[in-house]
């Protein structure tokens, strides 16, 4: 199975027609079969693209501006139950879906969408306030992706982390705001509860950081994974304008057997 997330850089107004086309056309060159937006706002013209292409939509209740959209192929698969997290500071931009495997109930999984909020959205001046209402926002997530999943769990977004080193430790950043929330942290935090963390290595998501992630309930399940910039390329992409998107697009090969492959490519655990 096939999932994509995507950060669309929306933010407060939103995607163009031509922005949407672009995005519309690059899902369908991905054919995944779970699909993330974060940094998203409702758009009729996206979500009529993405239905014609076998997707069902499942977007957050909030209907503002950095939201969330989720979406599975129809074909193969039912959305049986949706989560929201009412919209506040102390709150991930967060949606939740529980997916029903029509061909095989042993194959169902939960798909989340997840941005970890940045002060500045509410005015926060103070980057040790800011790392920390971070850091308080990912036990809220981790909250609800232990009290929610179903089956097999693959949670994706934008993380917001900073940047980071892969020899960096929890302890690399003492005196700083990023020793309230960081990468490692990010890790530890997760690890602890059973949670697994997973990164390419190949390319980073947002200019020089590597912000977006996968979270598995089993490290095992997650085949391949990789940053794709091949969007950019695209004769309609403007760079640096908002609403049209500023990351990579994450994409994942995954299994709902927690049966481990022989390798998992290209990714930092």
């Amino acid at each position: 199975m096939k999932l994509l997330e995507w950060n669309l850089n929306g933010r407060t107004k939103g995607n163009s027609d031509l922005a949407v086309e672009l995005i519309g056309d690059s899902v369908a060159r991905i054919s995944p079969d779970g699909l993330v937006f974060t940094e998203y706002i409702r758009n009729q013209y996206l979500t009529s693209l993405l239905q014609e292409q076998g997707f069902v939509i499942s977007e957050d209740n909030a209907g503002q501006p950095n939201g969330v959209l989720l979406a599975v192929k129809k074909d193969c698969f039912e959305i049986t139950r949706e989560i929201d997290l009412v919209p506040s500071e102390s709150n991930p931009n967060f949606h939740l879906i529980q997916v029903k495997n029509r061909k095989d109930a042993s194959q169902n999984f939960t798909l989340a969408g997840v941005r970890i909020q940045v002060g500045r959205e509410h005015g926060e001046a103070d980057y040790n306030n800011d790392f920390k209402r971070r850091m308080e926002q990912l036990a809220v997530l981790i909250l609800e992706l232990k009290g929610s999943d179903v089956g097999s769990l693959f949670a994706m977004g934008d993380f917001n982390n900073a940047p980071y080193k892969d020899s960096d430790s929890v302890d690399s950043y003492a005196g700083r705001a990023r020793q309230f929330y960081s990468y490692p942290l990010l890790r530890q935090e997760l690890n602890d509860h059973d949670l697994a963390l997973i990164t390419p290595l190949d390319a980073s998501s947002c200019g020089a950081l590597r912000l977006d992630h996968l979270v598995s309930s089993y490290r095992d399940q997650v085949k391949k994974i990789i940053y794709d910039w091949s969007f950019t390329g695209d004769r309609r992409y403007r760079k640096n304008v908002v609403g049209f998107p500023d990351h990579a697009m994450l994409i994942a090969d995954v299994s709902t057997n927690p049966v481990k492959p022989k390798a998992l490519e290209g990714a930092l655990l």
